[in-house]
């Protein structure tokens, strides 16, 4: 089963939440996606190999994988809600995934420095 998911960066996540706490009504639901952001696990998975110059093998799945998977197959939100008070995504997927991915190598170096 193909699980598709809407992806966000963890500042646009941020921007959100002071989005809301400003301009939102108490005790409302928002949203939050990036419309270009869905994919599957999978394919974010081979996204982030791409960016790590990392190959991706992908396991065999056992009954005990597939009893465990969600059974929501589609989790995309709307989040139109949440534009209409005047917040929008910053970062696509693929920045996203490359300010991670340089700020995990310089905080690995900077542990690795204080350890040797």
């Amino acid at each position: 089963m193909q699980q598709l998911r809407s992806y966000n960066y963890v500042t646009d996540c941020v921007s959100a939440l002071i989005c809301v706490l400003l301009h939102g009504n108490s005790g409302e639901a928002y949203n939050l996606a990036n419309p270009q952001s869905k994919l599957t696990i999978a394919e974010f998975a081979k996204k982030i190999g791409e960016f790590g110059n990392c190959n991706v093998i992908f396991e065999k799945t056992n009954t005990t994988d597939v009893v465990n998977q969600s059974p929501i197959p589609k989790q995309v939100l709307n989040s139109e809600k949440i534009e209409k008070l005047g917040w929008w995504t910053a970062f696509d997927l693929e920045e996203g995934i490359s300010h991670t991915l340089d700020t995990l190598k310089k905080y690995i170096r900077r542990v690795n420095i204080r350890h040797s």
